[in-house]
C-alpha cells in the first residue's frame, strides 16, 4: 500500500518566511548573549591604564601602554606586567579588535583618529585637576567596562579617606613645587590639592598662577618656601634639570627638614593620591613644633 504524505500546502512565501525567521533567530541569540559580556578594552596611555587595572577583569584587558609597566611612573606596575603592551600606534592596536579603546584627551591623537576613522570605539580622558576629577573618572571608566559597582566602592572609599584630612591645621607651612625648567603647579592641578589636602599653602597659588608657569630661581628663593617639592631626577643627563640642581637651591634647602620629591602617585587619577597626601602630612605635623617656635620669636 502506497502511503501518501500529508500536503500542507505551503507556499513559497511562507517557506522563505520561517526559513528567514530560523536565520534571525540563530543571529539574535549569540547577539544577545554578547551584550551581556564585559567590553574587552586597549589602553593607549599611562593614566588610562591605571584606571583599567584599577577597574577591568583581567580577561576584560587586551593590551595597556608600554609605561605600565615602568615602576617609575605606573602605580600598578607590579599588576600591568601580566599584559601585553602596545606604544600606542594604530596598525597594532586595530589588528587587536577590542570592544573599545581608552586613551587621554592630549595624547595618540592621530592613532585615535584614525583608528576612529576604522570604525573603533575610541573614548578619551580628561585628565584630572583637582580630586573631584578624579572620581568623575573611575566612575565614568567603571560605566565604561561595565564595573559601575566596583568604581562607586573604590569612589566611596576614596571619598572617605579623603575627609580625613579636611582640616584646617593651626599651621600651614609654605610649599614650592619646582620641576624641570623651573615649571611651578598652579591651583588647578592635582599637585596644588595634594599641598593643600595635606596642610601646605602652594606659593604657585599665591602667586596668581592657574595651571603652572616657569618660576625664575630667584623668584622662588625671595618668596622664602618653608618647603621645595622637586621633581625626581629622569636617567641620564637632562639640560632641563639643571635649575633643581642649582647651587643656590641646595644652599637653601640645607634648612629645610628634608629632601622631598614628587613620585608616582603624583602622576594619574587613582586613590593612590592619597598616599601622597598622608606622606606630606606626616611631614608637616613633623615641621609644625619649629615654625610654631619661628613665628613665637618674631
Amino acid at each position: 500500500m502506497i502511503v501518501t504524505p500529508p500536503q500542507f500546502n505551503l507556499s513559497t512565501r511562507a517557506i522563505l518566511s520561517m526559513a528567514l525567521a530560523l536565520i534571525l533567530m540563530s543571529i539574535a541569540i549569540p547577539q544577545k548573549a554578547f551584550a551581556t559580556q564585559k567590553p574587552r578594552v586597549v589602553s593607549m596611555n599611562l593614566c588610562t591604564d591605571q584606571l583599567v587595572l584599577l577597574l577591568a577583569d583581567p580577561e576584560q584587558i587586551i593590551s595597556l601602554s608600554y609605561l605600565s609597566h615602568d615602576e617609575r611612573s605606573s602605580v600598578y606596575a607590579e599588576e600591568a606586567v601580566a599584559y601585553p603592551t602596545n606604544r600606542g600606534l594604530a596598525e597594532e592596536v586595530y589588528i587587536l579588535k577590542p570592544d573599545v579603546i581608552v586613551t587621554g584627551t592630549y595624547s595618540n591623537w592621530t592613532a585615535s583618529s584614525m583608528l576612529e576613522q576604522l570604525g573603533m570605539r575610541v573614548e578619551r580622558f580628561e585628565p584630572a585637576y583637582q580630586f573631584s576629577d578624579i572620581t568623575a573618572n573611575i566612575k565614568a571608566m567603571g560605566e565604561l567596562l561595565h564595573q559601575s559597582d566596583k568604581a562607586d566602592q573604590i569612589i566611596a572609599e576614596f571619598d572617605a579617606r579623603l575627609a580625613d584630612f579636611q582640616t584646617d591645621p593651626a599651621v600651614q607651612p609654605r610649599a614650592a613645587l619646582y620641576a624641570a625648567n623651573g615649571y611651578t603647579s598652579g591651583k588647578s592641578s592635582i599637585a596644588h590639592h595634594i599641598l593643600v589636602a595635606a596642610g601646605f599653602r602652594n606659593i604657585g597659588a599665591e602667586l596668581g598662577y592657574d595651571y603652572g608657569a616657569k618660576l625664575a630661581i630667584e623668584s622662588l628663593l625671595m618668596t622664602s618656601p618653608d618647603l621645595i617639592v622637586t621633581n625626581p631626577p629622569g636617567f641620564g643627563h637632562a639640560k632641563a634639570e639643571e635649575m633643581t640642581r642649582h647651587p643656590a637651591l641646595d644652599y637653601f634647602q640645607k634648612n629645610m627638614p628634608t629632601e622631598v620629591t614628587t613620585n608616582k602617585n603624583w602622576v594619574c587619577d587613582t586613590p593612590l593620591v592619597l598616599d601622597a597626601v598622608a606622606e606630606l602630612t606626616t611631614l608637616r605635623e613633623a615641621m609644625a613644633r619649629p615654625l610654631t617656635q619661628k613665628e613665637g620669636s618674631q
